[in-house]
């Protein structure tokens, strides 16, 4: 059991860093755009 919640997590993590640098790109073309 322990092993499957250690992926779990794993899991999560992952999605969690992808989210965050998709906002990350995002936000960076949000702030080109207003400058142009």
């Amino acid at each position: 059991a322990p092993e499957t919640i250690h992926k779990d997590k794993g899991a999560i993590y992952g999605i969690g860093k992808r989210d965050d640098s998709i906002l990350t790109i995002l936000r960076v073309e949000a702030l080109l755009k207003r400058d142009f």
